[in-house]
């Protein structure tokens, strides 16, 4: 049996990583499972399924992490390779015109974070829900690769999943109130239970993608993996 070119094999997943971003960043946020998938292959290690970098015999090469160093005990509305921005504006005729985005935090974290090994850049926990329950970089990809369309699609979810992937938090634009004296227009993030967002609220849906997104973005300057290619 022919040997198979591994080098080619990581240029060629580091192309689908960067051609999956590309569109990500051009608003197919969908385009977050299949950049789990890509992450997959390259990093996920099992003895029945050796990772790429495995076959290369770098299993435990440094990689990027723009992951600064948190409390555990501080529940986060995103992850933390990601943020919760929103712009409220209020129309003359009274209407709503709020946009609330989550976002990756993009190259400029990468000084934030010191490089990892692979396997402890896989473990490292990056979200923090709202029950303390605390979702590591290797679970999120595997969720979105395994569960969520990437590689597989499963029927039924865990409750924990079905919370992270589909209405993990809400977000809830209050006009002024009556009397106060102000004209001031308030918003607020709301953490949702397993999908149940507040009335009036409006989800925002697949939050912990805009993490996997500043995954490819660890991924993609990490120097040792890059210099693997050479």
């Amino acid at each position: 049996m022919p040997k198979n070119d591994l080098t080619a094999q990581l240029v060629r997943q580091l192309g689908f990583l960067r051609s999956s971003c590309a569109s990500y960043d051009n608003g197919c946020l969908d385009e977050a499972v299949r950049i789990a998938t890509t992450i997959r292959v390259i990093i996920y290690d099992t003895k029945k399924s050796p990772s790429l970098l495995r076959l290369l015999n770098s299993a435990n090469i440094l990689l990027e992490s723009s992951l600064k160093k948190f409390d555990t005990n501080i529940v986060s509305a995103s992850g933390y390779l990601s943020h919760i921005e929103g712009k409220f504006q209020v129309s003359t005729d009274g209407k709503d015109l709020s946009t609330v985005s989550v976002l990756p935090w993009g190259v400029e974290a990468l000084s934030c974070g010191e490089p990892l090994p692979a396997t402890d850049w896989w473990d490292q926990v990056i979200y923090v829900k709202w029950n303390k329950a605390t979702y590591t970089r290797g679970q999120i990809v595997k969720y979105a690769a395994h569960k969520d369309g990437g590689a597989h699609v499963d029927e039924m979810l865990p409750d924990e999943q079905y919370a992270l992937s589909n209405e993990s938090a809400s977000y809830l634009v209050c006009p002024p109130v009556p009397g106060s004296g102000s004209e001031q227009w308030s918003a607020s993030i709301h953490l949702s239970i397993l999908g149940e967002v507040p009335i009036g609220s409006i989800s925002i849906p697949n939050i912990f993608y805009a993490d996997i997104r500043q995954m490819a973005t660890e991924v993609l300057n990490s120097r040792e993996l890059l210099g693997l290619t050479e």
